[in-house]
């Protein structure tokens, strides 16, 4: 057995997914697997942010990033804790949500729940797509380029 982190991943109120993910992995493993849910390229930076309704605020208490982890081009946290380095287990605990934002351009947000912790036989070792409710937004329109 292994314990898995079971998310309810919503994009506006009624396109959601339901994913378990294994406890350990990372929050960098945890936004891939949510973006493959939604049909959506892994291309962009993103972050978790504890300011559900405005990432941008400037009171927000908890911020892990994917620029953090550029320790060159940012070597102190003003940009977020790593991504890379933070598992799931040490943020998420039972009813507490946060903003995913993915793609600082389009400004992809998603309210990320962590609805349940729960023991896995047998160990789950990727993440599972356990329900998809309502069709995936397209992430990048077809643009008529002779218009």
């Amino acid at each position: 057995m292994s314990p898995a982190h079971q998310f309810k991943v919503s994009y506006r109120k009624k396109i959601y997914r339901i994913i378990q993910i294994p406890s350990n992995k990372s929050l960098e493993y945890m936004a891939k697997s949510i973006i493959e849910s939604y049909d959506f390229y892994f291309d962009h930076a993103f972050g978790f942010y504890s300011n559900v309704m405005d990432p941008y605020a400037p009171e927000i208490s908890e911020c892990y990033t994917s620029f953090a982890d550029l320790d060159e081009i940012y070597p102190d946290e003003a940009h977020g804790k790593s991504v890379k380095k933070t598992i799931i287990s040490n943020v998420f605990t039972v009813g507490k949500k946060m903003c995913f934002l993915f793609d600082y351009g389009d400004d992809w947000m998603f309210t990320v729940e962590c609805e349940a912790i729960q023991d896995i036989k047998p160990a789950l070792r990727r993440a599972q797509l356990i329900k998809a409710v309502g069709k995936a937004p397209i992430q990048y329109q077809d643009y008529d380029e002779s218009a």
